[in-house]
């Protein structure tokens, strides 16, 4: 039986639920029926935690339809936008008008998806309202999502956040290799990992990887490689690499399906041998999705 304190790690991903999301969907957005069938399911494992933002389409309506006043939910600001004249009023908004779509009261996080954005003229603004937000009690925790290493020094600029989302799988493990997400940790930051499955790329069979991605042949032979010497499936490799991290507190995944979910529960717990070095990247046209 998988550990109920794994359960409540996990943290249910929702970009699927307000679009065609990921490299590797081929069913696109899916439908308010399953959406509702995988909210119900998790609810009953004892999965507390959802992920979705301002961004993923329409994932806050369908979330807000379907009723989640009961659970904990995170949410990610975009971007400022470019002709922004009053940042407040804009930051009030987004995160009011997000609270409505969602009918609840309250965030548990309210993540940055441009960190950079406060290193710029507006960055203390944006900050303070950030924390004003959560003195309101609109949210509990603020904080940043990044992609790479170079935007944790926002941390060493003064600003002091209880979150910290970032991307974290067995090809990318850059954020593993740096001291500073522990020094984080200690220090009382939550860490969450996203992007555990790179988007669905390291689920692939060889014959079903894109062709885009065929430049890096020889690590994608590495890893089917040692997938077969191990008699592991590449789901259990996954969940098990980053299930074992203990820098790690929360770990998000988004599914198109229960069955999916089915799937994955069951295997958070698994162990597995140690990953060789030589199988991951820091190929940025591989492991950031932004390239692609």
């Amino acid at each position: 039986m998988t550990n109920l304190a794994s359960i409540e790690r996990l943290v249910l991903g929702t970009a699927q639920f307000g679009l065609p999301y990921g490299i590797t969907n081929n069913l696109g957005q899916i439908s308010l029926q399953e959406a509702s069938g995988i909210l119900c399911y998790s609810k009953g494992i004892g999965i507390k935690n959802i992920d979705t933002a301002i961004s993923y389409g329409n994932s806050e309506q369908i979330l807000g339809s379907i009723g989640v006043s009961d659970w904990n939910i995170t949410t990610k600001l975009p971007r400022i936008p470019k002709n922004c004249v009053d940042i407040i009023d804009w930051i009030n908004s987004s995160i009011n008008d997000a609270l409505k779509r969602l009918g609840i009261d309250q965030f548990d996080s309210i993540l940055l998806h441009r960190p950079n954005d406060l290193l710029e003229n507006n960055g203390e603004n944006i900050y303070r309202q950030l924390q004003e937000a959560k003195r309101l009690k609109l949210v509990r925790k603020i904080g940043i999502s990044v992609y790479d290493l170079s935007e944790l020094n926002i941390f060493k600029k003064g600003f002091i956040f209880d979150s910290v989302q970032l991307p974290l799988n067995i090809f990318d493990r850059r954020l593993l290799s740096s001291n500073v997400v522990t020094q984080l940790k200690n220090t009382g930051v939550e860490v969450q990992a996203r992007s555990i499955f790179l988007q669905g790329l390291l689920l692939l069979k060889p014959e079903e990887i894109p062709i885009q991605f065929k430049k890096w042949n020889s690590l994608w032979k590495e890893w089917h490689q040692w997938l077969n010497d191990n008699s592991l499936s590449a789901l259990r490799a996954c969940l098990g690499f980053v299930f074992s991290q203990p820098v790690v507190d929360k770990v998000i995944i988004g599914v198109s399906s229960i069955r999916e979910l089915k799937e994955i529960v069951p295997l958070i717990d698994a162990s597995i041998p140690d990953i060789p070095l030589s199988i991951q990247s820091t190929d940025i046209n591989l492991i950031d999705p932004r390239s692609w």
